[in-house]
């Protein structure tokens, strides 16, 4: 199963409900950032714009995944 989240507010990250997608959560908030589990649970890929899936490249890329 998999998880939408919100990080700072603005970023939708789509997460497996498993240790790799809690740890993931847990380097977000030691880095700063905040991780709450979204509203909008859509999981379709056009769902997010080019500029979000580059900022969840960019969250991922700053925790080193």
């Amino acid at each position: 199963m998999f998880i939408v989240f919100l990080v700072d507010g603005k970023t939708r990250i789509l997460l497996p409900d498993n240790q790799w997608g809690l740890n993931v959560r847990q380097n977000l908030r030691i880095n700063g950032h905040t991780v709450s589990p979204c509203a909008d649970q859509n999981r379709e890929p056009g769902a997010r714009d080019e500029a979000e899936l580059s900022r969840v490249d960019d969250l991922l890329d700053e925790i080193g995944l």
